[in-house]
């Protein structure tokens, strides 16, 4: 098996942010970046395909020249940036307000729903 690679290992940092920051599991960053799926923005997956297949180029001497360096560089510094600023917690939290907010709406339909029945049968 052949030693890590610089841009493998650097993708296995940002892979280590997807999972830490975004809460994402996953084998490796390809995985985690599938996995991650809308939750990053479109720039940011398509910097991440740049780094996923640079990684995969990487693995063959011959295709390793056809990597754009300077391509792959910016999309690590834009994709760490990115994932550095975002808080792990406000994913969650946000979440689970939207969960609550829609248990409170079903409830509060299904209530109107009875009061309606019950004014339409003479009870109210």
């Amino acid at each position: 098996m052949l030693p890590p690679t610089p841009i493998a290992t650097r993708a296995e940092a940002l892979s280590d942010m997807l999972h830490t920051h975004m809460g994402v599991g996953g084998k490796g960053f390809a995985g985690r970046l599938r996995r991650v799926g809308r939750r990053l923005p479109r720039w940011a997956r398509r910097q991440g395909g740049v780094i996923a297949r640079a990684v995969e180029l990487e693995q063959s001497p011959k295709l390793a020249r056809q990597i754009d360096h300077a391509a792959v560089d910016r999309a690590f510094h834009e994709l760490e940036h990115w994932l550095s600023q975002q808080d792990p917690w406000s994913g969650r939290k946000g979440m689970a307000l939207n969960i609550a907010a829609g248990v409170v709406f079903v409830l509060l339909v299904t209530a109107v729903a009875v009061i309606w029945v019950l004014r339409l049968r003479g009870f109210v």
